[in-house]
């Protein structure tokens, strides 16, 4: 069984196979939640059961669409949106606990 793409073509990618390893899973996360992310209504369930995270991972790794600065992006976009959501909750919070000190003082 003859695997595609090989690993020597993507070791020329990347470092080296840890790398390798990082970088593809990395990658197959985000097409696992973008997958997750689809209205279930728009695709059919047998589609999305033949599509292989880490095969389309692999693949864009030997073409070179997908490389740790790709990856190092996506991970500082999710921080940020973390930061904003942990800003957000923070805020809420601080607002129900003085309609809730104001409550009191009534």
């Amino acid at each position: 069984m003859l695997i595609k793409p090989s690993i020597d073509s993507l070791l020329e990618k990347v470092e080296n196979k840890y790398a390798l390893v990082v970088l593809s899973a990395a990658r197959a996360r985000q097409i696992r939640e973008a997958l997750l992310a689809i209205d279930p209504d728009e695709v059919n369930d047998e589609d999305i059961k033949l599509l292989k995270e880490v095969s389309i991972a692999l693949e864009e790794i030997d073409s070179g669409k997908v490389d740790f600065e790709f990856i190092e992006n996506y991970a500082r976009k999710i921080y940020q949106e973390q930061k904003e959501s942990e800003r957000l909750d923070s805020a809420d919070e601080d607002s129900e606990e003085s309609v809730d000190k104001e409550d009191t003082k009534e």
